[in-house]
């Protein structure tokens, strides 16, 4: 599925961060930021943040997006790495694009010709539309952050700046964070790339934002824990988004500084840590002095009690089921009453998929786990041949609303929509291939996958078991972990079931279990 970028209206020339010392702006006077007269200019402000014992968050860039998109938007984030001596292309910025330069030094010139110096430390905003080129003085590594759509954009070839440069080598990029978002601020809202840094035994209590913010744990680990309290465990490379009002919380019990880059999208001038107030506590009343006592008067007969009412019974609340409970089993009902496409039929005892088309089609189990959040799925599957000359891939749904949920899909030739299957950085993992990820209700995926390995089913009946707990899910087959997961996108319990396109599948046994074991 191509993507292509959209403009988010950044106004400025070129808007270099003067957010601290560190991040200088360049002192060419083509390079300054236009005074604010109105309309799309960018405007670096930093999102606030409360004061945290043994907290902090360094702003690095930032920029006011004024226009709203047409589409879906996807947040990447990338680094591209430029060889010494090395001239790009001519690049067109055609979406909202933050870039901080990490390490080395160059040039840039835009399409007027005005160059200007860049080195470590540096950080710019450019609008759509902005024509430039790269020159690497020496290795020049480059931090981008971006909303894109439909098309993905590419770096241009390095090319030698002369007859004694380096020969040609091609930039090298790094997809550090990919994910698309189901909601956005209005605009105008603020796009901001900065830097977390929590202390050894330090914590962030339960806070929200009031927009998506993403978190890349660069060094140490954090325990991070979403709406269900259940933690889990983010070592460095691991990251995860949490949506706009999403309750969470993050604890360092390292005994070392951990850091984690943050990019957010916030309303702008919003706090980018909104801890929920504490209850004021009501002042005790002052006792009032007795009353001196006045002469005592004739008592008035007593009055007939009126006879006392039984009291209604308040409803007792269902008890959570005690873990390793069967809330569903295929074996007491078979599968006549699953629900979904026609392509997915009741045969002598199993559920098979046999349609002869590549699209998506699911079908769900008479039982959905709806506010039970954490549960146990169990099945023995068997997946079969590609029923179209298309390739095929088929799997698993769990925690799908209306809006979408996870599968859990296999893959089986490298020639299929998303290869044969993908880590999180898009590479292949072979031609067969096992992946989790979050999914729409229509069917579409957002272009990344929370988690891939290679695994060819070849044909033979295997034991799947997939733990669903909190924001953590462990794929294990035939009793081994294959896969562990850690995504925030859908945290309600949902339906489960199963979905094809274009790959045939037989469903043996299916179990829905109480989670917690």
């Amino acid at each position: 599925m191509k993507r292509r970028l959209v403009s988010f209206g950044l106004g400025a020339m070129l808007t270099l961060s003067s957010l601290s010392p560190a991040f200088s702006a360049l002192s060419t006077p083509a390079f300054a930021a236009p005074a604010s007269t109105g309309g799309s200019v960018a405007v670096l402000a930093q999102s606030a943040f409360p004061t945290i014992a043994g907290v902090s968050y360094d702003p690095i860039v930032s920029g006011d997006i004024a226009t709203a998109p047409t589409g879906a938007v996807t947040l990447v984030v990338e680094r591209t790495i430029f060889p010494a001596d090395a001239v790009t292309d001519t690049i067109i910025a055609t979406g909202s694009d933050l870039f901080v330069v990490e390490s080395g030094d160059g040039t840039f010139t835009d399409e007027f010709g005005i160059a200007a110096p860049i080195a470590e430390g540096q950080t710019f905003a450019l609008p759509a539309g902005t024509a430039y080129t790269l020159t690497a003085t020496s290795p020049l590594s480059i931090l981008t952050v971006r909303l894109i759509d439909d098309a993905v954009t590419t770096v241009a070839e390095a090319s030698p700046a002369s007859a004694q440069a380096t020969p040609v080598v091609s930039a090298t990029t790094e997809t550090i964070f990919t994910q698309q978002l189901t909601a956005i601020p209005g605009v105008p809202f603020t796009l901001e790339a900065g830097r977390l840094t929590v202390e050894a035994g330090a914590e962030i209590e339960p806070h929200t934002a009031a927009g998506p913010v993403a978190l890349i744990v660069e060094d140490g680990a954090l325990q991070i824990a979403g709406p269900s309290g259940i933690e889990g465990t983010f070592e460095a490379g691991k990251s995860l988004l949490f949506p706009a009002d999403t309750i969470n919380h993050e604890r360092n019990d390292g005994d070392a500084d951990t850091t984690a880059l943050v990019i957010s999208l916030l309303p702008t001038g919003s706090s980018l840590v909104d801890v929920p107030p504490t209850p004021t506590v009501a002042p005790t009343a002052t006792e009032e002095p007795s009353p001196t006592s006045e002469p005592t008067s004739t008592p008035e007969p007593t009055a007939t009690p009126e006879p006392t009412s039984t009291p209604e019974p308040l409803p007792t609340a269902t008890p959570a089921p005690e873990a390793g409970t069967v809330l569903y089993d295929s074996a007491d009902t078979g599968f006549t009453d699953w629900q979904g496409s026609s392509l997915w039929n009741a045969v002598g005892g199993s559920l098979v998929y046999s349609g002869t088309t590549a699209d998506y089609q699911f079908v769900l189990a008479p039982y959905a786990p709806g506010q039970l959040n954490d549960y146990v799925i169990e099945a023995d599957v068997r997946f079969l041949s590609p029923t179209t000359n298309d390739c095929g891939q088929a799997g698993f749904l769990y925690r799908m609303n209306d809006t979408g949920g996870y599968a859990i899909g296999q893959t089986d030739s490298q020639t299929c929509r998303y290869g044969g299957g993908l880590d999180p950085n898009g590479s292949s993992v072979g031609n067969d291939g096992l992946w989790v990820s979050p999914i729409f209700a229509n069917g579409e995926s957002p272009d990344r996958r929370s988690a891939a390995t290679s695994f060819a089913p070849a044909g033979a009946v295997h034991t799947y078991r997939i733990e669903v707990s909190g924001i953590n899910y462990t794929v294990k087959i035939d009793g081994q972990v294959v896969l562990e997961v850690a995504d925030a996108q859908y945290l309600q319990g949902g339906s489960v079931g199963f979905f094809s396109m274009g790959l045939g599948i037989e469903v043996q046994s299916f179990k829905v279990i109480a989670g917690g074991e």
